[in-house]
């Protein structure tokens, strides 16, 4: 790891233990390792109403800022904290880093820690952890790629370098900055804590949803798809693990599609390795993906993983190898992939080895010890400053 411990500023929208984010899983567990190693971590975060304090893991310090949640207004995970300026400028001023590791493109947190890494001429670097967005449609990927044309390209202008969580996310920022150094560095996955046990035999086919209910994750797609499999001849239930302000209308869409019975809401699960150990097939029918943590969980588990073809996800997966990917929003051919499954025993247990093999090099370790090496270059380059 480090040769000199690091003053290391990490700014996220959210911070905790408890999260379904894939960029706050990645700032809590990279930041974790950087602490136990000796590092001074510093987070910044913001804290909408409800979510609940924690005992911080030794070696982090936690400054939050009160934020105000839009994700009912907006149907997606959104707030907003008016505070944020005042409170980035002065957590930089009093703690002095070496670098600021800033997180997401999309998050509030991130330009202003972008602005004021600049003003208190400290090098920055920002992971983005999502690629194109052209597949987001609606009000919602209008307003996301807007804010990406704009204050995204701000952001990375004011970096020292960027990391991306896979090579399509890579390819993404080079179109947005050209002249920006990108590291690629991939999530990990905690294999102790997430293993392949023998499936105990049993009836019908259990399909698993893991992440938010908001709509660029595909929650809809998978419902659609269960109970087009039911109509197939197919005995399937689906579990959503994951809470979100499309609830409600999933619950509808569940009623409307005549499988209420078979569709059941968990909401947040803490123990995602539990709930794995229940299902059959982990469906991810996103429209866009950096490298989705659920997926590399649900492999590491010895759970078959049909995804839909975006490149986060093509990343992780062979097709009919390591998984099976299907067109985006196509909930028939999700719904055929779930029959070609149930049908095919040997087919599943071919696709959860090479699951298993593909995943045991990806580990929290190797990322953290990637990510530090990504801070220490922008130190000693030429920062954008």
């Amino acid at each position: 790891m480090s040769r000199a411990a690091l003053n290391i500023l990490v700014t996220c929208d959210w911070f905790s233990p408890d999260t379904g984010g894939g960029a706050e899983r990645v700032a809590f567990e990279v930041s974790l390792r950087l602490a136990a190693a000796g590092h001074r971590i510093t987070v910044l975060a913001t804290r909408p109403r409800g979510h609940h304090s924690f005992e911080l893991p030794p070696g982090i310090e936690l400054t939050t800022v009160p934020a105000h949640s839009l994700s009912g207004l907006l149907h997606a995970q959104a707030s907003l904290a008016p505070g944020l300026v005042t409170a980035t400028g002065r957590t930089i001023a009093a703690v002095r880093p070496d670098v600021v590791w800033g997180h997401s493109l999309q998050f509030q947190t991130t330009p202003m820690a972008a602005v004021s890494a600049r003003r208190h001429r400290v090098p920055f670097v920002v992971t983005a952890h999502i690629g194109d967005l052209r597949a987001v449609h609606g009000p919602i990927g209008l307003a996301a790629r807007t804010h990406e044309a704009t204050v995204g390209r701000v952001i990375l202008r004011f970096a020292a370098r960027a990391i991306a969580v896979s090579d399509a996310v890579a390819a993404h920022l080079r179109s947005l900055a050209p002249r920006l150094p990108v590291d690629v560095v991939p999530n990990g996955v905690d294999l102790s804590r997430f293993r392949a046990e023998e499936p105990v035999p049993h009836d019908g086919l259990r399909v698993g949803f893991l992440g938010r209910l908001i709509p660029n994750k595909g929650p809809d797609v998978a419902v659609l798809a269960v109970a087009e499999a039911v109509r197939r001849g197919v005995d399937a239930s689906l579990s959503l693990a994951g809470d979100g302000p499309e609830r409600g209308n999933l619950e509808r869409l569940a009623a409307s599609a005549g499988v209420r019975g078979r569709v059941h809401f968990e909401g947040f699960r803490p123990d995602p390795e539990t709930w794995l150990r229940g299902i059959d097939v982990l469906v991810r029918p996103s429209v866009t993906e950096g490298m989705p943590l659920g997926v590399l969980e649900a492999m590491a588990s010895g759970v078959v993983v049909i995804a839909s073809d975006v490149p986060g996800n093509a990343s992780l997966l062979r097709d009919g190898d390591t998984g099976i990917l299907v067109p985006i929003g196509d909930h028939g051919a999700l719904a055929r992939a779930l029959e070609r499954v149930h049908r095919d025993p040997s087919l599943c247990m071919g696709m959860r080895r090479a699951g298993l093999s593909a995943v045991t090099a990806l580990s929290w370790d190797r990322t953290t010890e990637l990510t530090q090496a990504a801070l220490e270059r922008a130190m000693s380059g030429p920062a954008a400053v």
